[in-house]
């Protein structure tokens, strides 16, 4: 039996009290193509947007994402493209220590055109947000929201992804030069169909967001400044210095050392990780990657109160995933992989997808479930939380957004 079962903790971050945060410089170039040519529907005759605005954060810091209502900055760069506002709400995550206080700023520009600007990541502050608006437009607005830079311990380089235009929610307006016509109330944000955006039956993209690493606290980031065998960036990623070949002093190289920022010269690892005792942030569970989504020196392997569930061991008929004090009960979606590859649906209907199934409403963090797929066939699974008759997402897509759930539980 092929089974394919995905934790949806998928969010990698750093303990930050125990690893150094070194900088990793990016460099983010919007090249926009969004024009008569690629959206000639009731095209505006001065295409352009708004001085690019942005930060990044850690996961308990979203300012703006699909289904959540504009904030009063994220209305006013989408209506007036005016960042004021919006930058004064990053300034207050970052002084909740949620976000870094280096905002992430660029120049307007006409379109189809082409705008770079640079910022610093790290582990603390591993995704990045950015917003403008598309302009002449009622509320309209392209950007990221909660976009990954740090996947699976490792500092991405050289990513593209596409962009799409979003209604902010704030204007009833249905063309790009539609006079001001505010909603009331506010309608959740949502990406933009239809007239005049789509093209036979398809939203082109606006453009590509493209971000690159540039340096590693001002060094190259794949030379290996100190000698010691690893990489600057490689580094960065596991919080010792770049510049120094034994950043603890307790006789190993940072190379050869389990806890390269702890002083640890015994090199006791119980789990048998790769991180030892003295930093391992779940010392009796192995998580090579030491994720800590929430920040609180607890591994997200045995954090039972961070919101996150991981599968854990199970049989081939049975699932077993964390029990997490956040939630009352559990659902479970079961689906087809080939459905999911062709068209993103991540809760199938049983209907149009015999594999797929859902189990609602469980009160234990365990499902027996003896189902086979056929041959070459492959299924999988996710589990949500549930308190209040609330359901937790599932997860966050490549540019940041919330995976879709098309058939939630009931």
């Amino acid at each position: 039996m092929h089974r394919w079962v995905p934790a949806l903790a998928v969010l990698l971050l750093w303990n930050a009290a125990t690893f150094a945060q070194i900088p990793v410089e990016y460099r983010i170039t919007f090249d926009s193509v969004w024009s008569e040519e690629t959206h000639p529907d009731d095209f505006p005759f001065d295409p352009h947007y708004s001085p690019l605005t942005g930060c990044v954060h850690q996961r308990t810091s979203y300012l703006w994402g699909d289904g959540l209502l504009a904030t009063p900055g994220v209305e006013r760069v989408a209506e007036t493209g005016n960042r004021s506002t919006f930058e004064s709400e990053m300034q207050a995550e970052a002084a909740l220590g949620r976000a870094s206080s280096s905002l992430i700023r660029g120049g307007g520009f006409d379109s189809p055109g082409v705008i770079s600007t640079t910022f610093d990541a790290s582990r603390e502050f591993p995704l990045v947000t950015l917003i403008t608006m598309v302009a002449p437009s009622p509320d309209w607005i392209v950007g990221t929201a909660g976009l990954k830079l740090v996947r699976d311990g490792r500092f991405q380089d050289d990513v593209t992804i596409y962009v799409y235009p979003w209604d902010a929610g704030t204007d009833t307006g249905a063309s790009y030069e539609s006079g001001n016509a505010p909603a009331n109330p506010h309608m959740p944000i949502y990406l933009l169909t239809g007239h005049p955006v789509e093209v036979d039956g398809v939203v082109p993209p606006f453009g590509t967001y493209t971000f690159e690493i540039l340096n590693v606290d001002g060094l190259p980031p794949y030379d290996d400044t100190d000698g010691d065998g690893l990489i600057n960036l490689r580094e960065a990623e596991i919080g010792s210095n770049p510049r120094v070949a034994q950043s603890d002093t307790d006789g190993s190289t940072d190379l050869n050392d389990n806890c390269p920022t702890v002083n640890n010269p015994l090199q006791t690892d119980s789990d048998g990780d790769g991180f030892g005792d003295a930093c391992d942030n779940c010392p009796a569970i192995a998580n090579s990657n030491q994720n800590d989504d929430d920040f609180d020196l607890t591994g997200d392997l045995c954090d039972v109160d961070d919101g996150l569930l991981h599968f854990t061991a199970g049989g081939t008929d049975t699932l077993n995933w964390q029990a997490d004090s956040n939630f009352t009960s559990y659902n479970v979606y079961r689906g087809e992989l080939a459905a999911l590859h062709a068209g993103a649906d991540y809760t199938q209907d049983p209907a149009q997808h015999p594999d797929a199934a859902s189990f609602c409403g469980l009160s234990s963090n365990s499902l027996a479930d003896s189902f086979t797929p056929a041959a070459g066939e492959a299924v999988f699974y996710l589990v949500t939380g549930e308190v209040a008759g609330s359901e937790s997402p599932l997860g966050r897509i490549q540019n940041g957004h919330p995976r879709v759930t098309t058939r939630p539980c009931m």
